[in-house]
């Protein structure tokens, strides 16, 4: 507020301001973005593709791995101990950045409707899981990489049907693109 002060004080003389300028500032233009944000940001977009498809490799040649033979495990318990450990973390990075166990009970609690609504999407995200180890043992790699995808296809038609969101035009030619 005290940051303020001299702009009020320097408006109430008569003085022209621009709303969201500093007082003393000129009225030029604001400044262009450099180029290199830009290439920044491609670098960016190209380091997180290149993790994502990393990680969509590894996940697909690891669960192959796990499945072939006999495998030792229950699937659901395998997808079960994958959420548990998405919850872990999660948990983790809320505490990490400032907030706390109760905080996260008062916004379930507060937002039970929106949490009842994303449990039919997130049973059916589950049930695919298990679905992706039964395929794993059926499927070559490479064609299950493929099928795959078909999570990003329900969890976005589910995302506009349940939850009443709009995708964007260029989200729905990514998804298109999958198909």
């Amino acid at each position: 507020v005290s940051a303020l002060a001299p702009a009020r004080r320097g408006s109430e003389r008569g003085a022209e301001q621009d709303p969201g300028t500093r007082p003393g500032a000129s009225r030029e233009a604001a400044p262009m973005l450099p180029s290199n944000i830009a290439e920044q940001n491609s670098r960016k977009g190209s380091w997180y593709l290149l993790l994502l498809t990393a990680q969509n490799t590894s996940k697909t040649l690891l669960l192959r791995y796990a499945v072939r033979g006999h495998p030792q495990f229950l699937y659901s318990a395998a997808v079960l101990a994958t959420e548990g450990l998405k919850l872990s973390l999660s948990l983790a990075w809320v505490l990490f950045s400032g907030g706390s166990l109760s905080s996260v009970i008062h916004f379930l609690i507060g937002e039970w409707r929106v949490f009842l609504r994303v449990l039919v999407p997130a049973g059916v995200y589950n049930f695919q899981q298990m679905l992706e180890f039964v395929a794993l043992t059926r499927l070559e790699p490479h064609l299950f990489s493929v099928v795959v995808q078909s999570k990003l296809l329900t969890t976005a038609l589910f995302t506009t049907l349940l939850l009443g969101r709009k995708l964007r035009p260029r989200q729905g030619g990514a998804l298109g693109l999958l198909l």
